[in-house]
C-alpha cells in the first residue's frame, strides 16, 4: 500500500508539473500573438527618418502669360523662389540669385525657410527659338565655421510662343508732289519685322529700279529702308498710276527661307493733255508781227497736235511736260481806207498716245480802231 501511494503521489506531481508547463506555453503563445497583432496596448509610434542636410529649392510661377496662352518675346515672367536650409546650424552672408538678379540675405536659420518673391525674368529671342527657357537659380552662403555653401536649382518653362517671322513692306514718298513724265520719282521700300525673331540676309528686290540690296539683319520690331529712284515714262502717266513692285526674302535662325512679294500703286495726275498759248502783236510800219508761244503745261508728252492760223498750220507734236515752241506770223495791214479792224480765229488740238485729246479754240481783233 505504501509503495501505491508512493507512485501515485510521484505520478500525481509529474503530472501537475507536466500541465503547469503547459498552460504556461499557452499563455505565453496567445500573449505573444496579442502582443504582435496589438501593439496599441502602447500607443501608436511613428518614427520619422532624419532629414538631410542641405539646400531645398521651391520655385512657384506667379505670372501668366499676357495673351494667356504663352510667353512671347521681351514678356516679364515673375516667381516665388523659397530656400530652406535643412543643414543643423545658420548660414550667413547669404545670396540668392538667378541669371537676372541678386539678392542679398543676413542669414537662414537652420531648419528654417526663406521666401523672395517677383524675382523677375524676361523671354528672350534665345527661348522663343529653343522653344523652352530654362531658368538657373543659385545660392551662395557661410557655414558655422564660414565654410562656402553653395546650391544650384533649375527650371524650365515650356509655355514659349513659336517662332513668329512675320514682316510688312511699305513705300514712302512724297505726297505733296504732282509727277509728271520724265519726272524722277524718289521712295524709299522699308521693311519692318513684326515677328518675334531676328531676319538675316534680308534682300529686297526692286523691280521698278531694277535693284537689289542686302541688309545683314533686322531686330524684332525694327525697320530697315532702301532708296529707289524711279523715271516717270508716258505709260504710267496714260494709266494714272504708277506700280511699284518688290520682293523681300531673308532667313529665319534656323536658317528657314521666309518670302513676301508687294505690289504699291503711286497715284498720278490726269494724262490728258493740256497747251497753253500767249502772243504778242507789234506794229511795224504796215504789218501786224505775231510771236506765239506755246507750252505743255501737262503731266503728259503731245503725241500729235496743231495749230491753224489764218492759212498756216503749225505743229505741236511731241512737246514733253514744260517744253515750249514758238512761231511767228506776219500781217500785212491792207491797203483800204475803210480798214478798222480784223478778227483772227485760233485752232488747234493735241492728242497723246492714248488717244485722250485737248482742243484750242481762241479769237483776237487786231485793227486801229477795234473795239469802236
Amino acid at each position: 500500500m505504501k509503495k501505491r501511494r508512493k507512485n501515485f503521489t510521484n505520478r500525481k506531481k509529474r503530472f501537475l508539473i507536466l500541465n503547469s508547463f503547459l498552460v504556461l506555453f499557452l499563455v505565453l503563445g496567445i500573449g505573444y500573438s496579442t502582443l504582435s497583432s496589438n501593439l496599441n496596448i502602447f500607443g501608436d509610434i511613428t518614427l520619422k527618418k532624419p532629414i538631410p542636410p542641405g539646400i531645398v529649392f521651391e520655385v512657384t510661377p506667379t505670372s501668366t502669360p499676357e495673351n494667356g496662352d504663352k510667353y512671347d518675346l521681351g514678356e516679364e515672367v515673375t516667381f516665388s523662389v523659397t530656400i530652406t536650409n535643412n543643414y543643423p546650424y545658420e548660414l550667413h552672408d547669404v545670396i540668392i540669385g538667378d541669371d537676372f538678379d541678386e539678392y542679398d540675405v543676413e542669414y537662414i536659420a537652420a531648419y528654417d525657410s526663406y521666401t523672395i518673391n517677383n524675382m523677375t525674368m524676361y523671354i528672350t529671342e534665345e527661348m522663343i527659338v529653343e522653344g523652352f527657357a530654362d531658368l538657373h537659380f543659385y545660392i551662395n552662403a557661410s557655414d558655422k565655421d564660414n565654410n562656402p555653401i553653395t546650391e544650384e536649382y533649375n527650371y524650365r518653362i515650356d509655355d514659349i510662343e513659336d517662332i513668329n517671322t512675320d514682316f510688312d513692306i511699305f513705300i514712302n514718298y512724297d505726297t505733296t508732289k504732282s509727277y509728271n513724265v520724265f519726272d524722277e520719282f524718289q521712295y524709299s521700300i522699308s521693311v519692318q519685322n513684326n515677328g518675334n525673331v531676328r531676319l538675316t540676309d534680308l534682300e529686297i528686290e526692286d523691280a521698278n529700279a531694277i535693284t537689289s540690296h542686302t541688309f545683314e539683319l533686322v531686330a524684332p520690331g525694327g525697320t530697315i529702308s532702301n532708296i529707289g529712284m524711279y523715271t516717270i515714262t508716258q505709260a504710267d502717266v496714260d494709266a494714272g498710276q504708277l506700280k511699284l513692285e518688290a520682293t523681300v526674302n531673308a532667313l529665319d535662325p534656323n536658317g528657314n527661307e521666309v518670302k513676301k512679294n508687294w505690289i504699291g500703286i503711286v497715284p498720278l495726275n490726269s494724262s490728258r493733255p493740256r497747251i497753253n498759248l500767249t502772243y504778242e502783236v507789234e506794229q511795224i510800219d504796215n504789218t501786224y508781227v505775231f510771236k506765239f508761244k506755246f507750252k505743255n503745261p501737262g503731266n503728259t508728252t503731245i503725241s500729235s497736235g496743231n495749230f491753224s492760223f489764218e492759212e498756216n498750220t503749225y505743229d505741236l507734236s511731241g512737246m514733253n511736260p514744260g517744253d515750249e515752241k514758238t512761231y511767228e506770223y506776219i500781217y500785212s495791214i491792207p491797203d483800204d481806207p475803210n480798214f478798222i479792224c480784223h478778227e483772227f480765229i485760233f485752232n488747234g488740238i493735241v492728242q497723246t498716245s492714248s488717244g485722250n485729246t485737248s482742243s484750242l479754240v481762241h479769237a483776237a481783233l487786231v485793227g486801229p480802231d477795234c473795239g469802236k
